[in-house]
Protein backbone atom coordinates (compact mmCIF):
# COMPACT_ATOMS: atom_id res chain seq x y z
CA UNK A 1 0.00 0.00 0.00
CA UNK A 2 1.41 3.45 -0.89
CA UNK A 3 2.70 5.64 1.93
CA UNK A 4 3.04 9.41 2.23
CA UNK A 5 6.69 9.15 1.22
CA UNK A 6 5.65 7.73 -2.16
CA UNK A 7 3.77 10.93 -2.99
CA UNK A 8 4.31 14.68 -2.73
CA UNK A 9 2.44 14.78 0.60
CA UNK A 10 4.54 17.15 2.76
CA UNK A 11 6.20 15.86 5.92
CA UNK A 12 8.55 17.24 8.54
CA UNK A 13 12.19 16.22 8.41
CA UNK A 14 13.35 14.48 11.56
CA UNK A 15 16.68 16.35 11.51
CA UNK A 16 16.39 19.68 9.68
CA UNK A 17 19.66 21.41 8.88
CA UNK A 18 20.67 24.82 10.21
CA UNK A 19 19.96 26.29 6.79
CA UNK A 20 16.46 24.82 6.74
CA UNK A 21 15.77 26.10 10.24
CA UNK A 22 16.84 29.57 9.22
CA UNK A 23 15.01 29.69 5.89
CA UNK A 24 11.81 27.81 6.74
CA UNK A 25 11.15 27.99 10.46
CA UNK A 26 12.30 31.49 11.42
CA UNK A 27 9.31 33.74 12.20
CA UNK A 28 9.45 37.21 10.66
CA UNK A 29 8.58 40.37 12.57
CA UNK A 30 4.92 40.29 11.49
CA UNK A 31 4.55 36.70 12.70
CA UNK A 32 6.20 37.48 16.03
CA UNK A 33 3.86 40.43 16.54
CA UNK A 34 0.89 38.25 15.55
CA UNK A 35 1.80 35.69 18.23
CA UNK A 36 2.51 38.32 20.89
CA UNK A 37 -0.82 40.06 20.28
CA UNK A 38 -2.77 36.78 20.25
CA UNK A 39 -1.56 35.42 23.59
CA UNK A 40 0.66 36.51 26.46
CA UNK A 41 1.68 33.22 28.08
CA UNK A 42 5.13 32.04 26.88
CA UNK A 43 4.07 28.41 26.31
CA UNK A 44 0.99 29.42 24.31
CA UNK A 45 2.96 32.01 22.36
CA UNK A 46 5.58 29.47 21.28
CA UNK A 47 2.85 26.90 20.65
CA UNK A 48 1.08 29.33 18.31
CA UNK A 49 4.31 30.02 16.44
CA UNK A 50 4.95 26.28 16.12
CA UNK A 51 1.48 25.81 14.64
CA UNK A 52 2.03 28.70 12.25
CA UNK A 53 5.47 27.75 10.93
CA UNK A 54 4.73 24.04 10.57
CA UNK A 55 1.40 24.79 8.90
CA UNK A 56 3.12 27.09 6.43
CA UNK A 57 5.51 24.28 5.62
CA UNK A 58 3.01 21.39 5.47
CA UNK A 59 -0.43 22.78 4.74
CA UNK A 60 -1.92 20.88 7.70
CA UNK A 61 -1.57 20.93 11.49
CA UNK A 62 0.66 18.54 13.42
CA UNK A 63 0.78 17.71 17.11
CA UNK A 64 3.49 19.14 19.34
CA UNK A 65 4.81 15.61 19.94
CA UNK A 66 5.36 15.20 16.17
CA UNK A 67 7.56 18.29 15.81
CA UNK A 68 11.33 17.66 15.94
CA UNK A 69 13.09 19.11 18.97
CA UNK A 70 15.40 21.19 16.76
CA UNK A 71 12.44 23.10 15.30
CA UNK A 72 10.89 23.65 18.76
CA UNK A 73 14.14 25.01 20.23
CA UNK A 74 14.79 27.23 17.20
CA UNK A 75 11.34 28.84 17.25
CA UNK A 76 11.49 29.33 21.04
CA UNK A 77 14.81 31.19 20.66
CA UNK A 78 13.35 33.31 17.86
CA UNK A 79 10.59 34.34 20.29
CA UNK A 80 13.27 35.44 22.81
CA UNK A 81 12.99 32.36 25.02
CA UNK A 82 16.45 30.79 25.52
CA UNK A 83 14.79 27.62 26.81
CA UNK A 84 11.56 25.92 25.75
CA UNK A 85 8.80 27.37 28.00
CA UNK A 86 7.36 25.09 30.64
CA UNK A 87 3.91 23.72 29.93
CA UNK A 88 4.44 23.47 26.19
CA UNK A 89 4.25 19.67 26.37
CA UNK A 90 0.56 19.97 27.33
CA UNK A 91 -0.24 22.40 24.52
CA UNK A 92 -1.97 19.75 22.39
CA UNK A 93 -4.55 19.10 25.13
CA UNK A 94 -5.22 22.79 25.80
CA UNK A 95 -8.37 24.60 24.71
CA UNK A 96 -6.16 27.31 23.22
CA UNK A 97 -4.89 25.04 20.44
CA UNK A 98 -8.22 24.88 18.60
CA UNK A 99 -8.53 28.68 18.82
CA UNK A 100 -4.97 29.06 17.56
CA UNK A 101 -5.68 26.83 14.57
CA UNK A 102 -8.45 29.22 13.51
CA UNK A 103 -6.11 32.18 13.99
CA UNK A 104 -3.43 30.52 11.84
CA UNK A 105 -5.87 29.73 9.03
CA UNK A 106 -7.05 33.33 8.96
CA UNK A 107 -3.50 34.68 9.12
CA UNK A 108 -2.28 32.47 6.27
CA UNK A 109 -5.48 32.77 4.23
CA UNK A 110 -6.36 29.08 4.04
CA UNK A 111 -9.79 27.46 4.38
CA UNK A 112 -10.26 24.48 6.68
CA UNK A 113 -10.77 21.09 5.05
CA UNK A 114 -14.48 20.32 4.77
CA UNK A 115 -17.21 19.34 2.33
CA UNK A 116 -16.13 21.77 -0.40
CA UNK A 117 -12.48 20.68 -0.14
CA UNK A 118 -13.48 17.02 -0.24
CA UNK A 119 -15.43 17.61 -3.45
CA UNK A 120 -12.34 19.20 -4.96
CA UNK A 121 -10.28 16.13 -4.02
CA UNK A 122 -12.88 13.75 -5.47
CA UNK A 123 -13.21 15.66 -8.75
CA UNK A 124 -9.44 16.04 -9.15
CA UNK A 125 -8.86 12.35 -8.36
CA UNK A 126 -11.48 11.21 -10.89
CA UNK A 127 -9.96 13.43 -13.56
CA UNK A 128 -6.44 12.20 -12.78
CA UNK A 129 -7.51 8.53 -12.73
CA UNK A 130 -8.54 8.77 -16.39
CA UNK A 131 -4.92 9.21 -17.45
CA UNK A 132 -2.99 7.80 -14.45
CA UNK A 133 -3.03 4.44 -12.72
CA UNK A 134 -0.58 4.81 -9.81
CA UNK A 135 -2.27 6.01 -6.62
CA UNK A 136 0.57 8.41 -5.63
CA UNK A 137 0.21 10.16 -9.00
CA UNK A 138 -3.53 10.60 -8.45
CA UNK A 139 -2.91 11.90 -4.92
CA UNK A 140 -0.36 14.41 -6.21
CA UNK A 141 -2.93 15.91 -8.58
CA UNK A 142 -5.40 16.31 -5.70
CA UNK A 143 -2.70 17.91 -3.53
CA UNK A 144 -1.86 20.40 -6.25
CA UNK A 145 -5.51 21.38 -6.67
CA UNK A 146 -6.07 21.84 -2.92
CA UNK A 147 -2.98 24.04 -2.70
CA UNK A 148 -4.06 26.07 -5.72
CA UNK A 149 -7.45 26.77 -4.19
CA UNK A 150 -5.94 27.51 -0.75
CA UNK A 151 -7.46 24.67 1.26
CA UNK A 152 -6.01 22.89 4.27
CA UNK A 153 -4.74 19.39 3.48
CA UNK A 154 -6.49 16.37 5.01
CA UNK A 155 -4.67 13.34 6.38
CA UNK A 156 -2.86 11.16 3.89
CA UNK A 157 -5.18 8.22 4.58
CA UNK A 158 -8.14 10.35 3.45
CA UNK A 159 -6.44 11.20 0.17
CA UNK A 160 -5.45 7.56 -0.36
CA UNK A 161 -9.00 6.32 0.22
CA UNK A 162 -10.45 8.85 -2.24
CA UNK A 163 -7.78 8.13 -4.86
CA UNK A 164 -8.37 4.37 -4.63
CA UNK A 165 -12.14 4.83 -4.97
CA UNK A 166 -11.70 7.17 -7.93
CA UNK A 167 -9.42 4.73 -9.74
CA UNK A 168 -11.84 1.84 -9.17
CA UNK A 169 -14.76 3.91 -10.45
CA UNK A 170 -12.91 4.98 -13.60
CA UNK A 171 -11.74 1.44 -14.30
CA UNK A 172 -15.29 0.13 -13.92
CA UNK A 173 -16.50 2.74 -16.39
CA UNK A 174 -13.79 1.75 -18.88
CA UNK A 175 -14.64 -1.93 -18.54
CA UNK A 176 -18.34 -1.22 -19.03
CA UNK A 177 -17.66 0.80 -22.17
CA UNK A 178 -15.47 -1.97 -23.58
CA UNK A 179 -18.12 -4.62 -22.83
CA UNK A 180 -20.74 -2.56 -24.62
CA UNK A 181 -18.72 -2.72 -27.85
CA UNK A 182 -18.28 -6.52 -27.75
CA UNK A 183 -20.72 -8.89 -29.39
CA UNK A 184 -21.69 -12.26 -27.92
CA UNK A 185 -19.00 -14.15 -29.86
CA UNK A 186 -16.20 -11.88 -28.63
CA UNK A 187 -17.42 -12.14 -25.04
CA UNK A 188 -17.50 -15.94 -25.32
CA UNK A 189 -13.91 -16.01 -26.60
CA UNK A 190 -12.72 -13.81 -23.75
CA UNK A 191 -14.53 -16.01 -21.24
CA UNK A 192 -12.82 -19.08 -22.73
CA UNK A 193 -9.41 -17.50 -22.09
CA UNK A 194 -10.21 -17.23 -18.38
CA UNK A 195 -11.77 -20.69 -18.07
CA UNK A 196 -9.66 -23.77 -17.37
CA UNK A 197 -10.41 -26.44 -20.01
CA UNK A 198 -11.32 -29.91 -18.81
CA UNK A 199 -8.19 -31.95 -18.23
CA UNK A 200 -5.88 -28.92 -18.26
CA UNK A 201 -4.08 -27.76 -15.09
CA UNK A 202 -4.26 -24.07 -16.07
CA UNK A 203 -6.30 -21.69 -18.14
CA UNK A 204 -4.90 -19.97 -21.20
CA UNK A 205 -4.71 -16.76 -19.20
CA UNK A 206 -2.53 -18.44 -16.56
CA UNK A 207 -0.20 -19.67 -19.31
CA UNK A 208 0.08 -16.19 -20.79
CA UNK A 209 1.00 -14.71 -17.40
CA UNK A 210 3.79 -17.22 -16.73
CA UNK A 211 7.27 -15.79 -16.67
CA UNK A 212 9.46 -16.96 -19.58
CA UNK A 213 12.19 -19.46 -18.78
CA UNK A 214 15.73 -18.23 -18.55
CA UNK A 215 17.44 -18.44 -21.96
CA UNK A 216 20.24 -20.88 -21.08
CA UNK A 217 20.62 -22.02 -24.69
CA UNK A 218 20.82 -18.46 -25.99
CA UNK A 219 23.59 -17.62 -23.51
CA UNK A 220 25.45 -20.79 -24.45
CA UNK A 221 25.30 -19.95 -28.16
CA UNK A 222 26.50 -16.43 -27.44
CA UNK A 223 29.40 -17.76 -25.36
CA UNK A 224 30.42 -20.22 -28.10
CA UNK A 225 30.19 -17.52 -30.77
CA UNK A 226 32.31 -15.09 -28.76
CA UNK A 227 34.91 -17.79 -28.12
CA UNK A 228 35.00 -18.54 -31.85
CA UNK A 229 35.61 -14.89 -32.68
CA UNK A 230 38.44 -14.71 -30.15
CA UNK A 231 40.14 -17.85 -31.55
CA UNK A 232 39.82 -16.54 -35.09
CA UNK A 233 41.33 -13.22 -34.08
CA UNK A 234 44.29 -14.96 -32.45
CA UNK A 235 44.95 -17.03 -35.58
CA UNK A 236 44.78 -13.98 -37.81
CA UNK A 237 47.17 -12.04 -35.58
CA UNK A 238 49.58 -14.99 -35.65
CA UNK A 239 49.80 -15.20 -39.43
CA UNK A 240 49.45 -11.48 -40.23
CA UNK A 241 52.71 -9.70 -41.10
CA UNK A 242 54.00 -7.32 -38.46
CA UNK A 243 53.37 -3.65 -39.31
Amino acid sequence: MPSASDSAYPRLKANPSATELGEIYTPNICELVFAAESTRKPALQVGLLLLLKTFQRLGYFVRYAEIPAAIISHIARCADYPDVPKGLDTYDASAARARHMTLVRNFVGVTAYGYAARKIVVDASLQAARTRDDLPDIINVALEELARQRYELPGFSTLLKIARAARSRVNREYRARICETLDATAKQKLFAILTRPSGEPRSLWDKVKREPKRPFQARRICSITCAGYRNAALKISAIAPAV
